[in-house]
Parts: structure tokens; sequence; C-alpha cells
């Protein structure tokens, strides 16, 4: 008789000792109809039970020897046959019982597997769970009722309002996640009921308004002053993350993209000969190619020059090649100018600026890559980078012109009309011929 047909009266001594095999093999107890141990070749041992469910075979897992005792799967064995004998599937129950406990942490963990999302959002979810659901991730998910949701609620927004509103977003995208992730029996819901729901019901959601800072233009002189010469100070003593930093924010201010937009620029998406660059990795899935304007062209220019090995147009001397965090750059910077600032502010300027010149509200969305609403008209209006170069370089040039880089053509056009006032009619004409013979 080999082992694989072996069966005999399962006694501790007999289960030790049974040998491991190059395949694992099984041994049947005739006192219990199912029952049967499954060694491993590792020489692990396990207690499973086999049965009918209406006509389907299922074998279900009891546990490991000598975690439980013989006795202990006999009386499991018995239960879990029962419990098949009237349809019900044991490996089911396992799989609900692990779902209905499952923990905040752990829903937080299958959310983000499943889910395309950016490392900024990846990030903004684990300080949410680490500093503000600390005491809950470990507990399970449906512990979190109605009461605990407005306690958490009015904890955080002791500390901040802006940041309970995030929690409770953070917390309401993980229960609905939950809701279809894990089922009960018959694939009924085990978080049919969102409990962060009450603070809607109940108006408790924080009025937050909407920032309205950005550049003047009495700063902006100043802005690109300091800027410009941290940057200069930054390569002579080789700092290259602060040169960087200091090119994405002008980078920011010209073009009105997002941080991650700007920080997550590769070369590969830069075409320096075409003057444009693409965003495929945008905050609203939308992808996005864009004009370079004349200052920025000049900039990713001198940038490509003395490129790293670093894949990213704004690169750093760390193990991912590019900015992670510049608030502590930004925050010398600021200081240095006189002035308070953050990417969205940059994004907030060029947006007014270009609100100051009337430029059309479908080409200021397609530049700043807002989503389409529910403005059927949009949808229709399809802009390439060549038709938005026009009203990008016009918008660059009012800030610029701001910040006393670039002088106003109407001045340049009056310095000329008055320097042509004090000429005669002989040397006005003599400098028309020399400028025609230079243009041809």
């Amino acid at each position: 008789m080999t082992n694989s047909d072996k069966k005999f009266a399962f006694t501790k001594k007999e289960i030790e000792n049974l040998p491991a095999q190059d395949k694992r093999y099984r041994c049947m107890d005739p006192k219990t109809q199912g029952l049967f141990i499954e060694v491993m070749p590792s020489g692990e041992k396990f207690f499973r039970v086999r049965g009918k469910v209406g006509k389907k075979d299922t074998t279900t897992t009891l546990g490991r020897f000598p975690d439980i005792t013989k006795d202990q799967a006999r009386t499991e064995a018995a239960i879990h046959r029962n419990k098949m004998a009237t349809g019900i599937n044991p490996n089911q129950l396992k799989q609900v019982h692990k779902n209905e406990n499952i923990t905040l942490e752990e829903v937080y963990l299958d959310y983000i597997a499943n889910r395309t999302l950016s490392p900024r959002s990846i990030q903004n979810y684990k300080q949410n769970l680490d500093c503000y659901l600390e005491k809950w991730k470990q507990k399970p998910l449906k512990s979190i009722n109605e009461e605990k949701i407005k306690q958490i609620h009015k904890t955080v927004s002791e500390g901040s309002k802006a940041q309970a509103n995030q929690t409770m977003r953070f917390l309401n995208a993980l229960f609905n996640f939950a809701k279809h992730e894990y089922r009960g029996l018959n694939d009924t819901y085990i978080f049919g009921e969102n409990p962060v729901d009450i603070i809607k019901h109940q108006r408790m959601h924080h009025k937050i308004p909407r920032k309205q800072t950005r550049l003047h233009e009495d700063e902006l002189s100043s802005w690109f002053n300091t800027i410009e010469q941290s940057r200069i100070d930054a390569v002579n003593q080789h700092e290259e993350f602060t040169a960087s930093v200091c090119d994405t924010l002008v980078m920011a201010l010209l073009t009105g993209l997002r941080r991650s937009e700007v920080l997550e620029l590769t070369w590969d998406r830069v075409d320096l000969k075409r003057q444009s660059f693409f965003i495929d990795q945008t905050k609203n899935g939308l992808p996005l190619q864009l004009p370079t304007t004349d200052y920025i062209q000049n900039m990713l220019s001198r940038r490509w020059n003395s490129r790293t090995d670093s894949p990213f147009v704004f690169s750093a001397p760390n193990e991912q090649g590019r900015i992670i965090e510049p608030k502590k750059v930004i925050a010398k910077l600021q200081l240095k100018s006189d002035t308070s600032f953050g990417f969205h502010d940059l994004r907030r300027t060029f947006a007014s600026t270009a609100e100051r010149l009337s430029v059309g509200t479908y080409t200021l969305k397609r530049l700043m890559n807002h989503k389409e609403g529910n403005d059927v008209t949009e949808g229709y209006v399809i802009q390439t980078a060549e038709e938005l170069r026009e009203p990008a370089q016009l918008i660059v040039d009012k800030i610029l012109i701001q910040a006393d880089i670039k002088e106003p053509k109407n001045k340049i056009d009056d310095q000329l009309g008055d320097l042509l006032n004090n000429f005669s009619e002989e040397a006005k004409q003599k400098l028309l011929l020399q400028l025609s013979r230079q243009l041809d």
C-alpha cells in the first residue's frame, strides 16, 4: 500500500511519523467521513475535509498539524460537512469572515493597488491614514460607524477644517470601494451603507473659501530677479536641486501647469525642434500638447545642454532623479523676494493675466488643461499646439513686461518715433536705405 492510498485511524504518533515525499500526498481517516491529512514536500501537514455542496465537490482546509489536534480536526470536519450538506460552501464562509473583519489599512492597500493614482495622491492618502486615522487603521472597517465618523471629523477639524474635509473624502472613497469589493454570502453587501454620508446629511462639511492668492504685478520684478539670481548662484555652487527648483517655478508661472505636471515632465515629451511639449499624466486624465514660448524655449534649451543622466527635465540628485518636495527651497525664495507663493499661486497668476488679456475661455481652459464640464460646444473646439502658440506667447509677454524683463511694444515704437523726430529728412532716407540693405 502506498502512502497516497494509506488509510488509518489518526493518532498523534502516526501523523508525526508520516514522511515528506517529492510530491504531496493524502492519508484518509476512516473514523470521520471526508477527513484527510495532506503531507507537503516541505514536511508540513494540513487537515482538510472533502464533501459536496449541491453537486459540486468541495475541499476546505481545517488547519495545520500540530496547531490543531486530530480530535479538533474530526470535530471541525463534521461541522463543515454539515454545512456543505445544507448548501453552504465553507470556503466562501472563510472569505466572508475575512471580508467582514477587513481593516481600514487593508482596504486602503487594496484601494491603491486597484486604482491608477499619482504618487502625490498616494502620498496624501498615506498622510491621512498615518496622521489622522492612526487610531483606526488597524480596526475593522465595519467598526467605523456614523458616530465614529462624526468623532473623527470633529477631532481633525480642531486642527484643520480643510484637512477634516480631505479626510472625509478619503474615507468616503474607501467605503465606496469596499461596498463592491468585499461581499457576504450570496454576493450580499457587507458595506451597503456609507457612514460618511452622515457628514453631508448633517451639513457638517466645512465651507473653505477658495484661495485668491497670486503674484501681483508689483511683485513680479522682485520675484524674477530673486529666482534668476538664486539659480545662477546654485549653478555656480553645483547645487543641482536648487537650480532645478528655480526653473520649475518659472515654468509653472509661464505655462500655468500644475505642480505634478511640471515636476514629472520628461525629456522624451519635449520637442525642442518643434518648440512644443506633451503632458500625458494630467490630473483630469486628458493628454495635453502645448507650445513652448520664447522664454521657456530658451530655458529648456539651456537645461538640455547641461542635462544629467536623469530622464526628467527638472532633475535632482536623488534616487528618483527628480524634484519630489521643493518646499524648503521655496521658503528661502519667499524670504529673499519678500513674496508669498506656491505652485498654485503661480497657476492663478497665469490665469489672471490671461483673463485681463481677454484670452478666450476655451483657449484658456485648453492651456491650463481644465476638464470639460457640461458645455457641449467645448467638446467641438479642438486646438493644436500651434494654434495655442499665439495666445500663450501673449500671456507670457504680458507677465515678462510686468516683471520689467521685456519692453512693451508700444514703448519701443514711441522711442523710435522720438528718435526719428530729431532726424533730418536726409538722415531718415539714409537710415531707411541702410535698413533695407540689412533686410535684403
